[in-house]
């Protein structure tokens, strides 16, 4: 009887493991998901370039070697940002926050001198911008809608003006909300002979660092003026959408990068009609 006893509790003893070693297997997919997710939060990156600005209150941006990234300030480090200017040299460490949004974990600025590409908000010779209180209407497009709203044209400085709704404002290259600190274009001229395939790239680059990558086209793009651009392509996380166009004009080759809160409409909807206003002199 007792061997009998001491065999069954063997079975049950050895039921038990085998149970337990095929619960932890069930799904090794998902376990190896969330540890690639735990190290990609973990993991330290670091980067450096030239400092171009900051983007609303809470961003600023660096232009790298080859592209542009933006990242987000924690407070702690907000009074050290106030005393860099474009063209410093800055090198940054961060990690990636589960909506893949680059939070800075430290920063220093670098004695080094960078050859990278350097936009002119980053180029103390820039010319400076000068605003013409030329108030007017543009139209706005959105929902299938167009409507009138009052705008006031601004002298970029760069060859272009450009008419700014209200609660909007333009300033070092971009477009800056007054009301919502995430959201902001930054508008740059790329060369008008400047081959497509390596812009393509660093703007699919650029966004993986947001979220999966889509390209838009045709009817997806949501101006109808800019379903002909060379390319639109989107990323978004938790927070934030972020849209890149390159738009061939008559004689120019332009880049805007707009990023706004996720499924705020009204937002995308005038940052759109902005850039169409666009005029060239």
């Amino acid at each position: 009887m007792k061997k009998k006893f001491l065999n069954s509790v063997k079975i049950i003893a050895v039921s038990c493991v085998v149970l337990s070693v095929a619960v932890a297997c069930s799904n090794p997919g998902q376990t190896t998901q969330q540890s690639d997710e735990l190290y990609q939060q973990n993991k330290v990156h670091v980067d450096t370039g030239v400092y171009v600005g900051k983007f609303g209150k809470e961003y600023i941006d660096l232009q790298l070697e080859k592209v542009k990234k933006m990242y987000y300030i924690p407070d702690e480090f907000k009074e050290k940002v106030a005393t860099f200017k474009p063209n410093d040299t800055i090198v940054i460490q961060y990690k990636l926050d589960k909506g893949a949004i680059m939070q800075i974990s430290s920063i220093e600025k670098s004695d080094k001198k960078l050859d990278v590409p350097q936009s002119n908000e980053a180029n103390p010779q820039a010319k400076v911008e000068k605003k013409e209180n030329n108030e007017t209407t543009i139209p706005v497009f959105m929902n299938g809608n167009t409507e009138k709203q009052k705008a006031t044209k601004v002298n970029s400085g760069e060859g272009y003006n450009i008419y700014v709704l209200d609660g909007f404002e333009f300033k070092q290259n971009a477009l800056l909300s007054k009301t919502e600190g995430d959201a902001s274009v930054l508008i740059e001229e790329l060369d008008y002979d400047a081959p497509i395939k390596p812009e393509r790239w660093n703007a699919s680059s650029q966004l993986k660092q947001t979220g999966s990558l889509k390209e838009l086209k045709n009817s997806k793009i949501y101006h109808p003026n800019f379903r002909n651009a060379e390319f639109v392509f989107t990323a978004h996380n938790e927070l934030l959408t972020k849209i890149i166009v390159v738009k061939r004009y008559d004689k120019h080759l332009m880049k805007y990068t707009i990023v706004f809160p996720n499924d705020n409409i009204e937002t995308e909807a005038n940052f759109w009609s902005m850039i169409n206003s666009i005029e060239f002199r």
